[in-house]
């Protein structure tokens, strides 16, 4: 039986979230808004160094412990300036990606708090999953226990998909820096943003040649490009940010390659150029068919939801890198992801809170502590 849900109040924390600062690195005024709501419910929780926010249920037993996990920073400025409730949408950035599935979190570890657990449950709300975030979370989560748990589930965007893989990922930011000048008395001098602009079409071409050939898929994008001081003047600055993705470590090795081989290729250009990597995620094939990933699986199906299988860059890289039994599913569903116009279809929450307690039922049965007279 599926404990008794309050859709009202999921929607509130839902928005609340959304509307309260949290971008990648700079989480803060969310995690507060979080361990308030626990606080205020007589939920115990703690933060550890990189900021993310644990709540234990149950005994003291690490290696026997499921942990749940949800990430509560949000792309871009990290919160929604204007969240909207329309029709059986909830609109605003973060709703559905991943703040959503915080607040079946914060409601289920309210539950658990009633609730006499036999089998050790750790609930996290976890920072820095998000672009330059970096997996700050996961990464600080790996290093401070070195055996891993029973198993963790990250919970991340649609019912309708699951991870037991990770997409790797390697992020880069390219600088190029001249003399500058006037755009005609000192016309022919090399501009820092033309340079950077014909490096990154080499990037690109070379990418396309190398990705033909692949045997695993691989994806470039340039994520930031900024350059100039003004239209009258020969740039002296330039940079960018931009990725490569794939599911192959080696294939991420010979973008790398491609790319060194791009940079000795534009020494000559007059500017100086500087590269450095700002973010790097391990690409991991992790165990098929295990007891976890039937379990998922199976009570998906029971519940009408056929998720498919993808490999995706997720929290889960990180511990799956370190040997931890790990898989991602999703518990909303919304779209627009990482657009200020993100949103989250409102009933999908009763589908969440269904599908999420069911799990959980499965893996660490719980019973309603007494009450004392």
């Amino acid at each position: 039986m599926t404990p008794m849900f309050d859709q009202q109040l999921c929607e509130e924390l839902v928005m609340q979230l959304a509307a309260t600062p949290g971008p990648s690195l700079n989480e803060g005024p969310r995690i507060a808004c979080i361990a308030g709501f626990l606080n205020s419910h007589r939920v115990a929780c703690t933060t550890d160094s990189a900021g993310s926010l644990w709540a234990f249920f149950g005994p003291d037993d690490w290696p026997g412990t499921i942990v749940l996990d949800a990430h509560i920073d949000v792309v871009g400025q990290g919160v929604a300036h204007h969240v909207q409730r329309s029709e059986n949408k909830i609109i605003g950035a973060g709703v559905f990606d991943d703040l959503a599935a915080a607040a079946l979190l914060m409601l289920l570890a309210v539950r658990l708090s009633h609730s006499t657990v036999d089998t050790p449950i750790a609930i996290v709300f976890s920072v820095g999953e998000e672009g330059l975030g970096n997996l700050k979370g996961m990464r600080r989560m790996v290093a401070d226990r070195p055996r891993p748990p029973r198993l963790l589930i990250s919970f991340d965007m649609s019912p309708a998909e699951y991870s037991v893989a990770a997409l790797g990922s390697v992020r880069y930011r390219v600088s190029f820096k001249g003399a500058g000048g006037h755009s005609w008395g000192d016309f022919g001098r090399a501009s820092a943003t033309e340079e950077l602009v014909d490096f990154l079409a080499a990037v690109k071409a070379g990418y396309r040649h190398a990705a033909a050939d692949a045997a695993t898929p691989v994806s470039y994008n340039i994520g930031t490009l900024r350059g100039g001081e003004g239209i009258n003047c020969i740039s002296r600055a330039a940079d960018a940010e931009f990725e490569f993705r794939s599911a192959s470590p080696g294939t991420l090795a010979a973008m790398t390659g491609l790319l060194n081989d791009t940079i000795e290729m534009h020494k000559a250009c007059g500017c100086e150029i500087g590269l450095e990597i700002i973010g790097e995620r391990p690409a991991v094939m992790a165990p098929r068919d295990t007891w976890y990933e039937r379990l998922v699986l199976e009570t998906w199906t029971l519940n009408g939801v056929a998720p498919r299988d993808v490999c995706r860059s997720t929290n889960i890289n990180v511990p799956l890198a370190h040997g931890w039994p790990a898989l991602c599913v999703g518990l909303a569903r919304g779209g627009n992801v990482h657009r200020e116009d993100e949103f989250l279809l409102v009933d999908s929450l009763t589908e969440g809170w269904t599908l999420l307690n069911r799990l959980i039922g499965a893996m660490a049965p719980q019973r309603q502590k007494e009450s004392r007279a």
